[in-house]
Parts: C-alpha cells; structure tokens; sequence
C-alpha cells in the first residue's frame, strides 16, 4: 500500500466550482482551518464535497474547517477510510449532508461542529459505517433529519443540539446500533424528537430535552425483545 502520510493542508482560502480537499488513499495526516466555498452550480452533473477522504484513508483529523454552499456532502468519509476525528467545523448550506459516514468507514469522534440548514441530513452514518461518539454538535434547520443512523453503529449519541428539523431530530433505524442517547437537546422538529428503531444492542435513553415537537417526543420501536432498553430522566415540553 504505497499511501501518503504526514500532509497537513491548513489555512487555505479556497473557491471551487468542484471538490474542496480530497484526499484518497491519505494516511496520519490533517486538513485544519481552511475556508471552502463553493461557487459551481447546485443541480445536475457531479458530487462535490467540501472535504473528502476516500479510498482506505486513515488516522486523520478533520477540523476547524468552514465549508460553505459545497454542493453535495459538507465533510464526507467514504469507502473504507478512518478518520480520528471531525471537530469544530462550521458547515452552511450543503446540497445534501453536512457529515457523511459511508460504506464500512470509521471515525472515533464527531464533536463540536455547527451544521446549518442542509438540504437532507446534518450528521448521517450508513451503509456498516462505525462511530463511536456523535458529541456537542449543533444542527440547524435540517431539511430532513438531525442526526440519522441507518444500517450502522454510533456508540454514543449525546449533548447535541438539534433545532427545526423538518423530520425527526434523531432517527435510528432497524438493524443499526445505538448504546446510548444522552443529554441531546430537540427542539421544533416537524415529527418526532428521537425515534429508535434498533434492537441490536441494548440501549439507554436518557436526559434528553424534547421541546415543541409535533409528533412523538421519544419513540420506540425495537424489532427484538432480546435487548433492553431503557428509557429515563428525559424532560419532555410541548402541546402533543
């Protein structure tokens, strides 16, 4: 594997009609402070991506980043690559996720980062994807989900702050696995303010605040008795 390691790429000033940053079989390496706006069209032809590791990328850090208007995913780790961590980016106005974890990739940490008004989703694990913290994000005025988990692990989803999602905040589906949903904040979501699907681990749900949400605060609904969960100490506000 003749990859390359020790880049680190910081404090760029970059206007793009295509990617950001892409690095593709890059390893121990940062992409830090840059400023990514992109100016290209939104519809049709291509995805771009603010930053993207791809192709079996790993143990690099991702942070402090502005990202804005990118057209497709804000920051996207993909196709077996592993990043340490995603923090304090600031992500406006992606044509469709601010985070994306896709197809058997890793990150330790997603912590810190403010994703305002995505066309789909703010933070979105799929396709086996493995996160072991989901921390101290703020989404703003998703289009769909706050944070949404399908067919994939996120250990610990918690202190969040998820306003004005137009679906539910946080939404697990069947055959993925959450431990724990804890001290996340929702509020004025269209739906639910968590609904939980899984039932491949036993899971706590604890508080959480849930304001404002027109449909269920919290909802449950596991495919399989062979698990427990647990749900306590959440604080729920709101007319429904």
């Amino acid at each position: 594997d003749h990859f390359i390691g020790g880049v680190t790429v910081t404090r760029n000033t970059i206007t793009t009609a295509g990617h950001g940053i892409r690095f593709r079989d890059v390893k121990y390496s940062t992409i830090d402070g840059n400023k990514i706006t992109y100016t290209g069209s939104r519809s049709g032809g291509a995805n771009y991506y603010g930053v993207q590791t791809i192709d079996h990328c790993a143990d690099n850090a991702i942070t402090k980043n502005t990202i804005a208007k990118i057209k497709t995913n804000g920051i996207y780790v993909s196709d077996n690559s592993k990043a340490k961590a995603v923090k304090g980016n600031k992500i406006s106005s992606p044509g469709k996720y601010g985070i994306a974890v896709d197809t058997k990739s890793r990150v330790t940490v997603i912590s810190g980062n403010k994703v305002t008004s995505p066309k789909q989703h703010g933070i979105y694990l799929r396709k086996s994807s493995v996160v072991a913290k989901i921390d101290g994000n703020t989404i703003a005025s998703p289009k769909k989900y706050g944070i949404f988990i399908e067919a994939s692990t996120a250990n610990a989803i918690s202190r969040n702050k998820i306003t004005k999602p137009k679906d539910a905040g946080i939404f697990v589906k069947p055959t993925s696995k959450v431990k724990s949903i804890t001290s996340n904040t929702v509020t004025s979501g269209r739906t639910r303010g968590i609904a939980f699907y899984s039932g491949k681990s036993k899971a706590v749900i604890s508080k959480n605040v849930i304001k404002k949400c027109k449909g269920n605060a919290i909802y449950i609904d596991a495919k399989t008795k062979k698990y427990k969960i647990v749900v306590k100490s959440n604080k729920i506000a709101g007319k429904g």
